[in-house]
């Protein structure tokens, strides 16, 4: 498994950085207690095991938050097979020496490289103590955890690559002096879940690092220091924590000295291991800008690697400024093209001539950034170890060179740099096979033209002395180019499904590597080629990175400029384009394809997943392209987009596409986003161009617009008062539109809703008396529908839903003009029901809703719609503005959605509070399960206002509903009221 995500509540730990410097997190802290009991048992043997499992991760490490034994009792904690075994004793982990060692009982206790770690306490007599506690432990993130895990988090990860990654593990430099430098360095485990890069400094065994990764000493106390984690050979893959682990030497350390401005601590291990790694010193003058450096570090925590090469200012790395701006409030940084990555805080900057160090590398962002060692040495004063400062005396030089290519092509040449150390003043090459022979020049260029395997020997001297390097084999001589290999280790979890590029496509299944070089993809020269690249997947979609590279000059490489063509990456498949060089025309070469989980692949690298395909180009004379294109949703909703790919072969270079209907309405782009605003059905259009010709492609009718679906839903309150309540809903809503109604029940007093704050997927009620008295108690009908307008022949229901704003109050005996406010229906109508509802509060005193046409007697009719808030016979008739929210539906029975309804504008027959006789009965077809019914003013009969209310112990039947026409009794008490029409909806179920 690849990808295991916690059974635990875990603790993603927030980095205590700054800016563009952190150290990296590697692991996460796991919130689970185990003790023993309190006191354990004071028995011969075994009295607590466990184990710690976390399957596939790079270690397990254990925080003890209390640790008390008794004398001669211990706790091991070790691995299964018992080959790495720590012990603890006492009052816990020795931090300090003396006669009387310091102890602390809370602690990180040293990690277990692996998955699994096996905890045991041992009593050795009867005594016994309270035994300990561990209150969390750490697992090591594993391959394929990182990422997912990581993702976002920019601090814990943040990579510092300058153009492409050019280190490379330590013991590709095995043979050199460097490589002996860097067995000086380290990788720091920090508090279990983080991780740095230091360096012993001096002969006295103290470690250099920065202060954002070490800076108290309780950090100091809680770090593993692991030297030699590095692979056994050059390709060992180390591109995790537990793929090469190290020694490690200490588990604590004295913090001696520590600087927050300069970011420098110093830290004494328990023990002097110089003569084991050596150490490095300080050269105590700021660095030459143009010297060549290298950087020994553990890069995101995994194995040592050594950044000597330079892509952006090389091709060598070497000192490009001495007063950048620092990445915190210190001296002005030292700034460098040299690769690092999230952990390589700490790592030691060293010059190539002396291997002295130059600068403590702190920060990133290309220039990399590290401090320049004066200041520290100023800063360190009395406390800087013994021999920390290097002499500066002439030292014999050693020899070392590399080649930019050791596979060269029969005829062709190989660039050659001196790398060698301490100054050498003259150079003696001898090239067996070479032309020429030998050289004196400090880097020669040599050709071969002959076939074989040739070694190289130099010859470098100062006044010192002299060094001899040979490397034998190191030059290969072939008739054809001489490919790289490139592959991924591991294809279980991801590997390139498809690959389309121009024309040519092709789908394989999971490998590392696979040869397609016989099948040949025919390219345009001077045209675009589109690509398409797909990955695979067994589970987890992780995110791949994608390159493309071609061979134009087919000397058997791909890092000439311009042959990396193409760089995608995702969880999905990737595209874009390039263009094919119109000089390339005529050329049959190769084509690399790589994907790689993590990071940008290289051309000849070894990783660990991913896949490398391999294929044949030719490169075509251009011929006029062939439109054709496709979307990605030909039938959408208004207000919807269509995302547009250019199809066309043949390599187009330009494109003019016009969009009938869509914003916008023309683009000259590729593959384009397109958004419809009006309901339709609509033509596509696209021209593409090149240097051969062009062509047309029409899709009639291609795109259909529909209007958005109906979303609605009905319910019922009860217990509903005059406190406001919140009324959840099912749907969530763009702009909802609610109308209620209420029950009057045996309530003596008249009742209005109001509603508040809809929005999302919830708003507010309550019910009001024009009066101010408290009611509780009442039932609510309410319906919610997404403002919009709804078609018979598209919805099956002929229906709208608005929002307006309502500027003025109509009132009593005052139904004029000047208080009727015209409304528009968005649809047409035979016999349109309007229902309607005030949906705000801005106003505290009472309103409802009303609607009418041009005669107010009568209700609104296809041509005539008026609708607004009324207040009835209150003479307060002033009000601030609300928002009122109406429906119209076109009268007659039939389904929404699925649900049935009725809707109409009864006759009037709806009476008041009259004598024994209140208010009127309508009947309709049957409503199978009629749950909900809204009702709303049709007009007035009656000039002082009212509203209707649902009525009755059996108001609402599948074929009947009960009303009456309430009043305010403001200015009088009396609730009589002429016979008036309303406006019906009942929905069933």
């Amino acid at each position: 498994m690849k990808k295991l995500f916690s059974l635990f509540v875990v603790v993603m730990l927030v980095l205590g950085c700054t800016g563009l410097f952190a150290k990296i997190q590697v692991g996460e802290e796991v919130l689970e207690v185990s003790e023993c009991s309190h006191p354990y048992p004071g028995v011969e043997g075994v009295v607590f095991e466990k184990t710690f499992n976390y399957p596939y991760a790079g270690y397990i490490a254990l925080h003890f938050s209390s640790f008390e034994l008794a004398d001669g009792d211990v706790l091991e904690v070790s691995n299964p097979d018992g080959t790495i075994v720590y012990q603890y004793t006492g009052n816990g982990k020795v931090v300090g020496d003396g006669p009387v060692p310091v102890t602390i009982s809370e602690f990180w206790a040293t990690h277990i490289p692996g998955d699994t770690a096996i905890v045991k306490l041992i009593s050795n007599n009867t005594n016994n103590a309270f035994g300990f506690v561990i209150d969390k432990w750490a697992r090591g993130y594993a391959r394929g955890q990182i990422e997912a895990l990581l993702a976002g988090e920019e601090d814990a990860q943040l990579e510092a690559i300058c153009g492409t990654d050019d280190k490379k593990w330590a013991k590709c430099y095995e043979d050199s002096v460097m490589y002996d430098k860097a067995r000086t360095v380290c990788r720091l485990l920090i508090a279990g879940t983080s991780a740095c890069t230091g360096w012993l400094l001096g002969s006295e065994g103290h470690v250099m690092t920065n202060h954002h990764c070490i800076g108290t000493q309780d950090e100091a106390n809680n770090t593993d220091y692991e030297f030699m984690a590095e692979g056994a050979t050059c390709t060992t893959d180390c591109s995790s924590w537990g793929a090469c682990p190290g020694i490690v030497e200490a588990s604590y350390g004295n913090l001696v000295k520590t600087d927050y401005n300069l970011d420098y601590s110093l830290i004494l291990l328990p023990t002097n291991i110089t003569s084991t790694y050596g150490y490095l010193q300080f050269r105590d003058t700021l660095p030459t800008i143009g010297e060549k450096i290298y950087i020994p570090q553990h890069p995101g925590a995994y194995g040592k690697q050594l950044a000597l090469a330079s892509d952006t200012d090389g091709p060598f790395a070497k000192i490009y400024s001495t007063n950048e701006p620092p990445c915190i409030g210190g001296p002005g940084d030292i700034g460098y093209y040299a690769d690092t990555a999230g952990g390589s805080s700490g790592s030691p900057v060293l010059a190539l001539d002396d291997n002295y160090v130059v600068a403590l590398h702190h920060c990133a962002n290309c220039p990399n950034r590290g401090l320049p060692i004066p200041s520290i040495i100023t800063h360190l004063d009395t406390d800087i170890p013994n021999d920390a400062i290097g002499s500066g005396a002439p030292q014999a030089p050693e020899a070392y060179f590399a080649a930019d290519s050791q596979l060269v092509v029969i005829g062709g040449s190989a660039n050659f740099t001196d790398l060698s150390s301490y100054n050498p003043t003259s150079w003696s090459w001898t090239f067996e096979g070479g032309t020429p022979a030998a050289s004196t020049d400090q880097n020669p260029t040599v050709t071969y033209n002959s076939l074989g395997t040739y070694s190289v020997t130099l010859t470098v001297t100062n006044s010192q002395g002299s060094d001899t390097l040979t490397r034998a084999g190191y030059i290969t001589v072939t008739d054809v180019p001489p490919y790289c290999a490139s592959q991924g280790n591991n294809y279980n979890y991801e590997w390139i499904a498809g690959v389309q590029v121009g024309d040519f496509s092709n789908t394989s299944g999971a490998a590392g590597y696979t040869d397609f070089t016989y099948l040949v993809a025919t390219l345009y020269a001077g045209t675009n080629a589109n690509v398409v690249l797909t990955p695979g997947y067994s589970g987890y979609p992780y995110t791949e990175h994608w390159k493309i590279w071609i061979d134009f000059n087919k000397d058997g490489d791909f890092y000439d400029s311009g042959e990396e063509l193409f760089y995608g990456v995702g969880n999905a498949p990737v595209t874009g384009s390039f263009l094919v060089p119109a000089s390339a025309l005529g050329v049959t070469t190769r084509m690399r394809v790589s994907m790689k989980w993590n990071s940008a692949p290289t051309p000849c690298e070894t990783f660990s997943y991913g896949e490398v395909e391999d294929y044949t180009v030719y490169i075509s004379a251009p011929q006029a392209p062939i439109a054709d294109f496709t979307a990605d949703n030909t039938t959408i909703v208004k207000g919807e987009s269509v995302h547009f790919t250019d199809l066309s072969l043949n390599g187009p270079t330009s494109w003019s596409w016009t969009f009938e209907g869509g914003t916008p309405a023309t683009s000259t782009d590729q593959n384009p986003i397109v958004t419809y605003n009006e309901i339709g059905i609509y033509t596509v259009s696209l021209t593409v161009s090149n240097v051969a010709g062009s062509d047309t492609e029409t899709k009639t009718g291609y795109i259909t617009v529909n209007p958005p679906p109906l979303v609605f839903e009905t319910g019922v309150l009860t217990g509903v008062g005059s406190t406001w309540q919140t009324v959840p809903l099912q749907n969530i809503y763009s702009s909802m539109v609610v109308v209620c109604s209420n029950d009057l029940g045996d309530s003596d007093y008249p009742a209005v809703t109001r509603v508040r704050n809809a929005e999302g997927n919830s708003f507010e009620v309550r019910v009001q008396n024009p009066s101010g008295a408290v009611l509780s108690g009442y039932t609510v009908h309410y319906i919610v529908v997404e403002e919009g307008y709804y078609t018979a022949d598209y919805h099956g229901v002929q229906m709208e839903a608005q929002k307006v704003i309502s500027q003025v109050t109509a009132r009593a005996k005052w139904w004029k003009t000047d208080v009727r406010e015209e409304r528009s229906y968005i649809n047409t109508y035979t016999n349109p029901v309007v229902l309607g509802q005030v949906m705000t509060h801005n106003d505290p005193d009472w309103s409802v809703f009303w609607a009418c046409n041009y005669k107010v007697t009568s209700p609104p009719t296809p041509t005539s719609f008026y609708a607004g808030k009324h207040v009835g016979e209150d003479a307060d008739y002033t009000r601030e503005s609300e928002t009122i929210g109406f429906i119209v539906i076109e009268q007659g029975e039939g389904l929404m959605n699925g649900i049935p309804y009725a809707a109409a504008v009864g006759p009037a027959s709806i009476r008041g509070f009259d004598g024994k006789q209140h208010g009127g009965t309508y009947t309709f077809n049957e409503v199978p399960n009629a749950s909900t019914a809204i009702v709303s003013v049709a007009g007035f009969n009656d000039d002082e206002g009212g509203w209707p209310e649902l009525y009755g112990a059996d108001f609402l039947t599948p074929m009947s509903l009960t009303l009456v026409f309430d009043e305010d009794q403001i200015t009088d008490f009396e609730r009589k009221h002429a016979k008036e029409q309303v406006a019906y909806l009942i929905i069933g179920q």
